[in-house]
């Protein structure tokens, strides 16, 4: 008797566990994979930004500017990474074949609007 209850004891701490390593949830900040790379106007090769797949978006320079981004359905959310993560702006987006069409922004946002459509580089 001893031994079946120790058996599902074990049973159970080994599914608890199991579910517990296999349903973590996806992080909430995660970046879409079809925004990280580098991305410049749809004619030339030019870089005019970055996305990287930590958060981060770098402007390129000299001197070059990074944000901390947060991405929400369609609108990317930035944030001044030197200035205590005060608000940079905004934009929208949608990407279709590789490029970028950037529909409204504001503040640093403009950038990618005034520049749309982009090409991932």
């Amino acid at each position: 008797m001893k031994k079946g209850l120790l058996f599902s004891l074990m049973l159970v701490f080994i599914l608890a566990l199991c579910l517990t390593v296999t349903s973590c949830p996806e992080p909430s900040n995660a970046i879409p994979a079809e925004l990280v790379g580098k991305w410049g106007p749809s004619v030339g090769d030019i870089e005019l930004f970055e996305i990287i797949s930590n958060g981060t978006l770098v402007i390129a320079g000299p001197p070059s500017v990074t944000y901390n981004i947060s991405v929400s359905g369609d609108t990317v959310t930035l944030k001044h990474s030197s200035y205590g993560n005060a608000d940079a702006g905004y934009f929208k987006y949608s990407i279709e074949n590789s490029l970028m069409t950037v529909t409204e922004g504001d503040l640093t946002g403009l950038l990618m609007v005034a520049a749309s459509p982009l090409k991932k580089l």
